[in-house]
């Protein structure tokens, strides 16, 4: 769905988005700058910038894509988005190519966009954020156990850590979308598996198939 985005607005305490546009947003703007980037360790890349993680560009692949610094794995998600927003709008340290990122698509303060994201069409701010309490609640997550087996040599790794959500690249298509990430283990050895992939659906969409594959391998009811 398109809609109109004032980058101040991410600003602004008083007057700003629901929480699914932000998610929507900070995706829109991890594809877009997937590929500001350089071959030689001379800066930082957009994604870095994005995820506050401060690397040599070419060693983006050399870390553990699944690390929590890359994404959302908490409930404070909204803390954690205005800091995207300063580094990505406002920031002035940054590399040329971010500069060029921000010049090509069309990012300031003081600009305005037009952008797909992919949203429902109803105002779903208090069930969205019921979704979120539901998934990235450590309180509630700690208590639960697996009771699928999801790893065949170490079927003692019962014990959910976290879930982490993560921009990725789509398999078989361009563009982006979410990942829910189950992080589950025992002892110090954590393992990942794919909750969900959000593909075209609505973020809200995407949350809710999380949460019943979560309540597939947990026995729990929804």
């Amino acid at each position: 769905m398109r809609r109109k985005i004032v980058f101040a607005k991410l600003f602004n305490q008083y007057v700003t988005y629901r929480d699914e546009w932000w998610f929507e947003i900070f995706r829109w703007m991890i594809g877009t700058g997937w590929n500001y980037r350089s071959d030689f360790p001379d800066g930082n890349g957009v994604y870095e910038l994005l995820i506050g993680k401060q690397t040599c560009i070419n060693c983006q692949e050399c870390y553990d894509y699944f690390d929590k610094s890359h994404g959302f794995y908490d409930l404070d998600y909204i803390e954690k988005m205005r800091l995207v927003w300063i580094r990505a709008i406002l920031s002035q340290d940054v590399s040329s190519f971010v500069k060029k990122w921000r010049k090509d698509n069309g990012i300031g303060f003081d600009k305005i966009r037009h952008l797909n994201l992919q949203i429902a069409d109803t105002d779903t701010f208090k069930s969205l954020n019921g979704r979120l309490i539901d998934l990235l609640d450590p309180h509630g997550l700690h208590k639960k156990k697996l009771t699928v087996q999801l790893n065949q040599c170490w079927p003692q790794a019962v014990n959910i850590d976290s879930i982490l959500l993560i921009v990725s690249k789509r398999i078989k298509e361009n563009g982006t979308e979410w990942l829910a990430i189950l992080n589950y283990g025992f002892d110090e050895s954590i393992w990942h598996h794919v909750l969900a992939r959000q593909g075209e659906k609505p973020f809200a969409d995407f949350l809710d198939d999380a949460r019943m594959e979560l309540a597939r391998l947990t026995e729990e009811k929804l």
